[in-house]
């Protein structure tokens, strides 16, 4: 595929000692990656044409999200579990130890009625947590 793009710009260039130049620029820069002047035509190649981003799909979103905040919620309780967590002093500014305790132990950090109570709330006001306009 990059032969044929190569012949497309040998032939495709009138003057046939700029395209000679050019090509071997193309193939220099490929073949010898580390040279200063390569690695300059990169970045600036780089910055002038930036990779596409391929965004996630919804459900590849949420599936993240679950699966960050449960990797974040374990090591927030292997650090609170961990001799260099002083748990009296992390105790002391909470306003429900016991909650912060149960689920040092492995509970659950959202309780039950938390949940149902943050349901009923997000379809009370459908669209009103999203940025989507309507």
């Amino acid at each position: 595929m990059q032969l044929v793009a190569l012949v497309g710009v040998y032939c495709g260039t009138q003057v046939e000692e700029a395209s000679i130049v050019i090509l071997a620029l193309v193939v220099g820069m490929n073949m010898i990656p580390s040279l200063p002047c390569a690695s300059f035509m990169k970045r600036v190649w780089r910055r002038r044409f930036p990779p596409k981003v391929r965004l996630l799909t919804e459900e590849e979103y949420r599936k993240q999200g679950e699966e960050e905040t449960r990797k974040a919620l374990q090591q927030l309780r292997g650090y609170c579990q961990s001799p260099s967590c002083s748990p009296w002093r992390t105790v002391s500014r909470l306003q429900t130890p016991t909650k912060f305790a149960s689920f040092v132990e492995g509970a659950p950090d959202v309780s039950e009625s938390e949940e149902e109570c943050y349901d009923m709330e997000t379809a009370l006001y459908p669209g009103q947590y999203t940025d989507d306009e309507d």
